[in-house]
């Protein structure tokens, strides 16, 4: 199983270069070009490089996964570099301290009900209407 962030080879096996986008950069991967990439964004990549080879063979229903399968099978290859462990917060790392101890609690009141004013429109008693 592929985890998050184990590196894993990327194909690009469309005719034309590929420009991967994530988080604002471009990252250009030339035709036929193998390079690693983190499984998390292998995956993103190889969903717009599927996305692109199927646009301009003409599909128009991309989520099709009997035409998606075979080409992400392509694009995503075998495991280059096992993650060591997965990037977070261990439980370990977290001290539990209590919040707010010495700060006083606020009495809750009542919203007080304040009743609207009515305004009675001024009409003008001068001017006709046709």
């Amino acid at each position: 199983m592929v985890k998050e962030f184990d590196i894993i080879n990327f194909t690009n096996i469309d005719i034309e270069d590929y420009e991967g986008m994530w988080g604002g950069e471009v990252k250009l991967i030339k035709a036929g070009e193998t390079t690693q990439f983190p499984a998390f964004l292998a995956d993103h990549y190889a969903k717009h490089l599927v996305d692109k080879i199927l646009l301009r063979q003409g599909v128009s229903d991309y989520s099709d996964v009997q035409l998606r399968k075979p080409l992400l099978e392509k694009i995503l290859g075998n495991v280059y570099k096992k993650a060591e462990k997965e990037i977070g917060i261990e439980e370990t790392q977290v001290k539990e301290e209590p919040e707010f101890v010495d700060v006083p609690k606020e009495e809750v009141k009542e919203p007080e009900v304040i009743e609207p004013e009515v305004i009675e429109p001024k009409v003008s008693r001068t001017r006709k209407i046709k």
